[in-house]
């Protein structure tokens, strides 16, 4: 979440300063992305792109074939990923004491478990079969669509970390849970006598989100909905995010969530390219709708692999290859307009989550925070747009 390249390049020169025979691999998004500034700037000795399991076994293989086995040379096979996820086995957790997570609870972000602080998070399902034009999901996927574990799988791990390793709450990583129906309904059937709390980390399509979908989510023991509407403007979704929401369809199912006890995260951008003010404003004014706990204000950010980024490129719109996702402009507006679009961000989600007293008691709740620590997060957010421009 935290999307913190240079915390990871930091962790790899402390741990080669200990011990400079270690061999550090670098996966993930950033990994994927930009993989040769991963290698450059993470002093790591091997990049592994997309599914990093079945590369990272090869990698392992490959260093104990040989005593003289140079990393750098170690050919990495991109085309390598998980067919099934049934495939994955439980972890051997014999070697480690699990317990020490339990210690760093995820204090001051949207994973901080509510419900116990005896969590984990887990990941039944990758993939979204959507295409909005600024994720990157597909490209980081290898766009091969959904795949999931069997029900009976998931409900097996579920099983387990419960009995033991003595799981209180889970947090699913699943980029959208819900997608596959017929999947999830059958897994949520089967988590209630699992009596796990849950949240879905990832995120959820509010257009699945019809009233069966929300009783058996209910029943699972997910206690929160994190629901990406993106935009108040149904021109917005259709035109530049392509994304099958229906505004007049999907924010009464929200709200009908609401009602049902769920606590609603909802996820909005601003700033996509051609966006009028009146469409801009539309989607300020859903973010204020009060069936929502908290809001996130996101500017569109075009990343590696996602259509907003080819269609920034090919208008010479994009300022940068590597984009500061989420707080940054980055699409070819001058700089006056690109400070007045972060500083609407900042004011928009300050106002928005944290003029109501309530609504502050609320959110220090779920983010495991004081009300001392909660203005030092407001604070930084406000601190970090002054400091971008402060020579402006």
């Amino acid at each position: 979440i935290q999307e913190d390249h240079r915390l990871v390049g930091r962790i790899v020169r402390a741990a080669k300063a200990r011990n400079p025979a270690l061999v550090a691999a670098a996966a993930g998004s950033f990994a994927t992305s930009f993989p040769g500034r991963a290698l450059d700037e993470l002093g790591v000795d091997v990049i592994i792109e997309g599914d990093f399991e079945l590369q990272s076994l090869a990698l392992v293989k490959y260093l104990r074939s040989d005593a003289g086995a140079d990393p750098k040379r170690f050919a990495v096979d991109a085309s390598l990923r998980m067919p099934s996820l049934d495939e994955l086995p439980f972890p051997d957790y014999s070697g480690m004491d699990y317990r020490e997570y339990f210690n760093h609870p995820e204090w001051g972000n949207l994973r901080y478990p509510e419900k116990s602080r005896r969590f984990t998070a887990y990941q039944a399902s990758r993939g979204c079969p959507c295409d909005c034009s600024f994720c990157n999901v597909r490209f980081l996927r290898g766009k091969r669509g959904t795949r999931v574990r069997s029900p009976a799988g998931v409900l097996r791990h579920l099983y387990r970390l419960r009995d033991e390793l003595g799981i209180e709450e889970v947090h699913f990583l699943d980029e959208n849970i819900t997608v596959m129906r017929k999947w999830a309904l059958e897994l949520f059937a089967g988590m209630k006598d699992v009596g796990l709390p849950w949240l879905p980390g990832g995120g959820i399509n509010v257009y699945t989100l019809d009233e069966a979908m929300l009783e058996a989510l209910r029943e699972s023991g997910c206690y929160r909905l994190t629901v990406a509407l993106e935009s108040g403007s149904q021109t917005i979704l259709d035109r530049a995010i392509r994304k099958p929401v229906v505004l007049a369809r999907d924010v009464p199912r929200v709200e009908r969530a609401k009602k049902m006890g769920f606590e609603i995260v909802a996820y909005f951008i601003i700033g996509f390219p051609d966006e009028t003010s009146e469409e801009r404003q539309a989607t300020l004014d859903l973010a204020a709708n009060p069936a929502f706990d908290y809001v996130t204000l996101s500017i569109a950010s075009p990343l590696p692999g996602t259509r907003l980024a080819e269609e920034s490129r090919a208008r010479e719109t994009l300022l940068a290859d590597y984009p500061e996702f989420r707080h940054r402009a980055n699409i070819g507006l001058d700089a006056a307009e690109r400070k007045k679009l972060e500083a609407l961000r900042v004011e928009v989600w300050d106002r928005v989550n944290f003029s109501d007293p309530e609504r502050r008691l609320r959110l220090q709740r779920m983010f495991g925070v004081t009300a001392e620590e909660q203005e030092r997060m407001r604070r930084r957010t406000r601190d970090a747009f002054e400091r971008r421009w402060a020579n402006t």
